[in-house]
């Protein structure tokens, strides 16, 4: 691991004020999207979704579990109606259209992985949420950065906590993509709800955009498949 030195202990930072290199390189790597929120965690950043969403009307949301915890709590505290589904599944997961449309919800959340189980949704499934006329929530915390496999992104809001998956806790920050409609909001709720930035989530954010994340993905991979094999 080799982190930037933090050299601004003083001022407030904000997704809006940070270095516009670090947004740009980011949306470099999702070409699909023209917006991005930064966010000091996943967490944070899922609160703050959940009140947007609530800001925008959207009152009704499916949530497909397993799914991450804070998710439910966090719409649940903010008085919106939850209806929970499991995913379809025959030996991989799958998500359930047909019982999703007779709810008619006015947005779905889901994870990417699906959470808990390492197991990755079909790309053929993503890219049909396009064509869905509610809004979509994919968190992918745990996923490298792979919205390529949504068709069209004008419904779609992806969460990304790049060092989940190096398994880093102490260092690390999450970033939000969406229209950008979804994305002001979340610029606005975010102050109030979460506050500013840590100077930790840009040395973080940085870290992301270099080669050295790069590195350190390919030596995690290694170290858990090579795991993975002795155990089978």
């Amino acid at each position: 691991l080799k982190f930037d030195k933090i050299h601004d202990y003083f001022d407030y930072i904000y997704s809006y004020t940070a270095e516009p290199n670090i947004i740009e390189g980011i949306l470099n790597k999702n070409p699909q999207f023209n917006n991005c929120v930064l966010f000091n965690s996943a967490t944070a950043a899922i609160l703050t979704i959940c009140q947007a969403l609530k800001a925008k009307g959207i009152d009704e949301i499916c949530v497909l579990k397993p799914c991450y915890f804070t998710v439910l709590e966090c719409l649940k505290t903010l008085g919106l109606k939850v209806d929970i589904l499991d995913y379809d599944y025959d030996g991989l997961f799958h998500i359930p259209f047909k019982r999703i449309n007779n709810i008619k919800p006015q947005a779905l959340w889901i994870t990417q992985p699906v959470f808990s189980t390492g197991t990755s949704l079909p790309s053929e499934e993503l890219k049909a949420l396009s064509n869905c006329d509610y809004e979509i929530i994919c968190d992918s915390a745990m996923c490298i950065s792979e919205t390529a496999l949504f068709a069209d992104t004008h419904n779609i809001t992806v969460i990304y906590s790049p060092h989940k998956i190096l398994s880093l806790n102490g260092i690390k920050f999450s970033y939000v993509l969406g229209s950008d409609a979804i994305c002001n909001l979340l610029e606005d709720w975010s102050e109030s709800l979460v506050g500013g930035l840590t100077s930790s989530s840009i040395v973080a954010a940085k870290h992301y955009l270099s080669d050295n994340y790069n590195f350190c993905c390919q030596a995690n991979k290694e170290f858990i498949d090579y795991n993975r094999k002795k155990i089978t």
